[in-house]
């Protein structure tokens, strides 16, 4: 059995973090406006971003909120990314490599 890997580690977890990033960046707000609307600090807002601070369900959920995102289309939108993600990695793990037998 695979062991579970600290998710803050995963491909998957960047992804999401990607996702968060670039819609504060799309709605023009700052990491500092973005703590203030959590009522966090700026430093909560960076070290979330660069995955050194774990978000729990609460938290994301607030910080969807702040981005004017609607969870349930977060995650539909998410998990298709995570599927073709590890299609890709499927995929390319199991390509043959030319002039190799």
């Amino acid at each position: 059995m695979d062991k579970l890997r600290k998710t803050i580690y995963t491909k998957e977890y960047h992804m999401l973090l990607e996702r968060l990033k670039n819609r504060r960046e799309e709605l023009g707000i700052s990491q500092d406006k973005l703590s203030q609307l959590l009522g966090r600090t700026r430093t909560f807002v960076s070290k979330a971003e660069l995955g050194e601070r774990r978000l729990d369900i609460l938290e994301l959920m607030h910080y969807l909120e702040m981005l004017q995102l609607d969870p349930k289309q977060f995650f539909n939108d998410y998990f298709r990314g995570v599927k073709n993600l590890r299609n890709v990695a499927a995929k390319s793990c199991c390509e043959e490599i030319p002039g190799q037998a």
